[in-house]
């Protein structure tokens, strides 16, 4: 049985971010051919949903470490998007001697890399096993010292000519090679160039030796970022596309995707003198007053990171105190602390909102970011949403524009935000993206308007305002629902349009099993908006 109480511990995933954060790499290594990295779970922010918003944002190709991840996110591709089985997916961890599972990744099209010939040959024989012809990319060390044909001890050399021979033959199909440096997000380090140097070798060799059509890749998310003549025919980001700064100290307007969380469920009174947690490592030296927050190192805190990091609750920052137990920790809140239990503290939020951000908790923990993202695990609920700041009506309007060219008859859209927040202005822009017939302006004295559609295979838009139209208690069932909008004798049929509700959440849902909740909250002090939008049950 499953608790319906809401969650004390969030992990939460902002889609939009992954989307925003693959558009600005992009942008920088100037490249058409993007591979976004989701091994691991989407470094444990859910391979599915960063792979659908990294290919939102204009990534090409797929990248996971093992066979089981690529066959996985195979099948959740293909059942999820149309093209979702033609999607290239790159896998670089495998068992040589897996047979059977090799001979899967080859008929679900998963493309491997190859580190030996031992490897080489393998795949072959998969492929003669199905009478297909595998895609497989040469891995090459020129440097790092894990897996490829190493070029430092002349096995790079020694394979070329049996590698090229086993693809004349059809007997497997080398689309390129990859590398993958060792310092790249040390700026300056020789050892950068010198990989490069030895990676276009590679490259020549392969191609003088008969592969022409090669699309060769070694840029991760520091190379990406910061040495666009690097990006050779493709980037192969990972920590960047969700939000983390590859290079320490720089910054490249990429937006944080992880935010985790907890509820505080205890406020209590410390008189000075009296110590916290094990080993009593911290006393109050002034009477106080100490948070408990429900996340420990079975969740996946650092408990190197006791005493030396702080949270963010309700605006304020505060110091953790004492060591991190495996359930909890303990928060020194000062002795006029106004939180009470309840409050969110955040653990990883926001830098720019003045939240701690992954490099905080990193510094803390004497680890580094790409740790922290993985981190969170155990008790930590995971859910994911899209939010994004609105500085502008304009931006709100564009943002709109972006959701409404998403949208399809029969859906359900419930706008939730304060008196001003920018409902019609976010609605006027989901108009936009519809490309429907006539101005839209507040419903209020209206209860709704019909807009419709300006192509002949468009869908028509019913902007409705939820509150005049059910009345302060809601529809009393989905029959009443649909029976107050048919009332309003609209010249169209519900399931073949869509229906945009102002003021609708606790009311208009019972109109769809499935709606997008659209929330806007301008609570932040610059009063700009910050929209968030997830589809719902």
């Amino acid at each position: 049985m499953t608790s319906s109480a809401p969650a004390i511990l969030t992990h939460t995933v902002n889609l939009d971010a992954i989307t925003h954060n693959v558009k600005t790499v992009k942008a920088i290594a100037g490249v058409s051919e993007f591979m976004a990295v989701v091994k691991a779970d989407g470094y444990s922010q859910g391979a599915l949903q960063t792979a659908r918003a990294a290919l939102a944002g204009g990534a090409t190709q797929l990248g996971v470490a093992t066979i089981d991840e690529a066959l996985s996110l195979r099948e959740e591709l293909r059942t999820t998007l149309d093209d979702g089985h033609t999607i290239p997916i790159l896998a670089w961890i495998w068992d040589a001697a897996a047979t059977s599972l090799l001979q899967r990744a080859v008929a679900a099209d998963i493309d491997l890399g190859l580190p030996s010939m031992a490897h080489a040959l393998a795949v072959a024989d998969a492929g003669r096993a199905l009478s297909v012809t595998p895609r497989v990319t040469v891995m090459v060390d020129t440097g790092l010292g894990r897996s490829g044909f190493s070029m430092a001890n002349g096995d790079f050399e020694n394979a070329v000519d049996q590698l090229v021979e086993l693809h004349k033959t059809g007997a497997l199909n080398i689309t390129g090679a990859f590398t993958h440096f060792a310092c790249a997000d040390e700026p300056g380090n020789e050892s950068v160039d010198k990989q490069a140097q030895d990676f276009r070798t590679a490259i020549s060799v392969l191609r003088e030796a008969g592969l022409d059509e090669m699309i060769n890749h070694a840029a991760n998310s520091p190379a990406s970022l910061s040495r666009p003549d690097l990006a050779f025919d493709m980037v192969r980001p990972g920590l960047a596309i969700y939000g983390g700064e590859p290079i320490v100290g720089s910054t490249h307007g990429l937006r944080p995707a992880m935010r985790w969380e907890a509820s505080v469920i205890l406020v209590k009174k410390l008189p000075a003198g009296q110590s916290v947690s094990y080993g009593q490592t911290w006393t109050a030296d002034r009477d106080t007053t100490i948070g408990i927050v429900p996340c420990g190192y079975a969740d996946g805190m650092m408990r190197s990171a006791s005493g030396r990091f702080e949270v963010s609750i309700n605006g304020t920052r505060y110091p953790q105190v004492g060591r991190v137990c495996m359930d909890q920790f303990v928060v020194d809140l000062g002795p006029d602390s106004d939180v009470e239990a309840g409050d969110t503290a955040v653990i990883v939020g926001d830098p720019t909102l003045g939240e701690p951000g992954l490099d905080d908790l990193a510094e803390a923990s004497g680890t580094i970011n790409y740790e922290i993202l993985t981190a969170p695990k155990g008790r930590s609920e995971r859910k994911w949403l899209r939010s994004r700041i609105a500085p502008t009506a304009e931006d709100m309007r564009d943002l709109g524009e972006e959701i409404g060219r998403e949208l399809a008859a029969g859906d359900l859209v419930i706008l939730d935000g304060p008196l001003g927040a920018g409902k019609t202005t976010l609605t006027q822009g989901i108009a936009r993206g519809m490309n429907v017939r006539g101005r839209v302006t507040s419903p209020t004295f209206t209860i709704a308007r019909e807009h419709r559609p300006l192509a002949k295979d468009g869908v028509t838009l019913i902007h409705v305002d939820a509150y005049r139209l059910f009345g302060e208690e809601g529809p009393g069932s989905d029959g009443e629902a649909f029976d107050a909008l048919d009332s309003l004798d609209l010249d169209t049929d519900l399931e073949d349009s869509v229906v945009v509700a102002e003021w609708g959440m606790g009311l208009a849902e019972v109109l769809s099993e499935r709606y997008l909740q659209v929330s806007i909250d301008r609570s932040r002090d610059d009063d700009t908006r910050v929209v968030t939008w997830k589809w719902s049950k």
